[in-house]
């Protein structure tokens, strides 16, 4: 049997005029299995130890470990054998981060983890306190009904997740981004939607500039085209799946975006340097390694 990560999605209710956004603190007695969702994940381990893997990353967690996981993302979690884990599992929508050109640095920096720097960060004891105390008033204000209700969860999740890049910051020093609006708000957007029908006329057509200048912003403060850039989000996301699922490759392709099998094979040899069922042979006999910036 094929093991696919399983689809979970707890926000996905939500009705206008609500915040798609949902915190809790959960327990893991021992596993839980390969599973992905359309939302943003921010947790924090409150105690207990025990491993998370994310696109095929294993690291430890215990208390004062703090993940983020983009949409999309596949990760499991093995508690310590008589241990368990508990932790807040925070879940929303990443759009939130693009309605506003306010949060268009930490939307992008976000959209970084995982490449930039790792997914995961290990909090001070100083640093814990202070995400915890903000997770508690997120879950209070939750299931309360107090004017504003909408105003002050969001609120409380931008500071949650300002805490946790700025405590990467102090860990790993991350390079600050300082791209224009226009190039940052598009690639939030491909980040989120690259694996569906994506073309310079849909950019132009959506973020009303023209295919020429999107063109120009691309090389200029990306340093390579939209369609190159888009390819290795592709390839990039493909290749997490064949490493941490059994899935076939034809439907890989589909998952990450591609629409051709005979351009999926080509461009997947030219990223990586051989094809896909050989990338994935390779990947059973080799344990993923930590990015490089991983010490």
């Amino acid at each position: 049997m094929f093991k696919y990560p399983e689809y979970q999605d707890v926000v996905g209710n939500y009705t206008p005029g609500q915040l798609p956004c949902y915190i809790s603190i959960n327990t893991i007695a021992s596993t839980s299995e390969l599973h992905h969702h359309d939302f943003a994940e921010l947790s924090l381990v409150i105690e207990g130890t025990g491993t998370e893997t994310i696109n095929g990353i294993e690291h430890e967690m215990k208390t004062g470990t703090a993940s983020f996981l983009l949409p999309h993302h596949i990760h499991e979690i093995h508690a310590a054998p008589k241990a368990g884990i508990r932790a807040y599992c925070c879940m929303f929508d990443m759009r939130l981060l693009m309605e506003s050109s306010t949060h268009t640095e930490l939307g992008t920096l976000l959209l970084r983890s995982g490449q930039s720097f790792p997914s995961h960060t290990q909090l001070t004891e100083n640093t814990f306190n202070r995400l915890a105390a903000v997770f508690d008033e997120m879950i209070d204000e939750l299931h309360q009904s107090r004017p504003c209700k909408q105003s002050m969860l969001s609120t409380k999740l931008i500071e949650a997740l300002l805490i946790y890049i700025r405590a990467h910051q102090e860990n790993r020093n991350p390079p600050s981004d300082n791209k224009s609006p226009e190039i940052a708000n598009m690639l939030q957007y491909i980040h989120l939607n690259y694996g569906e029908a994506l073309s310079l006329e849909h950019l132009s057509a959506k973020f009303h500039i023209s295919i020429p200048h999107i063109c120009r912003l691309f090389k200029k403060e990306v340093g390579i085209s939209f369609l190159e850039y888009l390819h290795q989000l592709r390839i990039q996301s493909a290749s997490h799946l064949l490493v941490t699922t059994n899935m076939p490759i034809g439907d890989v392709l589909i998952e990450a975006g591609f629409e051709s099998y005979r351009s999926f094979v080509r461009l997947f040899k030219r990223f990586k340097g051989v094809i896909p069922s050989e990338y994935r042979s390779r990947s059973k006999k080799t344990p993923a390694k930590p990015s490089s910036f991983e010490k």
